[in-house]
């Protein structure tokens, strides 16, 4: 996996850009989840700038002796991804960061997941744990 870049970001301005529905709503057309930019047609799932993808989902992980685990997009993104959130997806377990420490590519992305023991913050590894994530890029 490579590093995200922020240098090669930027944010599209909602005046020059086209904007096209995504799915994922209850009445929209099947498509990746998520939302951003604009409101779309009743039932969907959001508007994102012509040319991007947005994709999420609440995946179960085993992070390794490290920490570390690895979450696959469903579908590729055509470069790294834009932006890549991820956050604890299971309210009833106990406190955890995701920390995503600038890896991701085209196909997934690494995080590490540290959470609260004996009071202290420590890296959760061998541990098994639900994480929401969304990630935007280009088609």
């Amino acid at each position: 996996m490579t590093e995200l870049d922020a240098s090669t970001r930027s944010s599209p301005n909602p005046a020059t850009t086209d904007w096209v529905p995504i799915g994922g709503g209850a009445t929209g057309p099947p498509g990746p989840t998520g939302a951003t930019g604009p409101a779309g047609p009743p039932g969907s799932g959001g508007m994102v700038p012509a040319g991007k993808r947005a994709q999420g989902g609440s995946t179960v992980i085993t992070t390794d002796s490290t920490g570390k685990a690895t979450i696959t997009f469903p579908v590729a993104f055509s470069g790294n991804p834009d932006t890549v959130v991820a956050i604890n997806g299971d309210y009833t377990a106990a406190a955890f960061i995701c920390d995503m420490s600038g890896t991701g590519s085209t196909t997934g992305f690494v995080i590490r997941i540290v959470g609260i023991v004996g009071g202290a913050w420590t890296v959760l590894t061998n541990s098994t744990v639900r994480v929401n994530w969304f990630a935007i890029g280009n088609a």
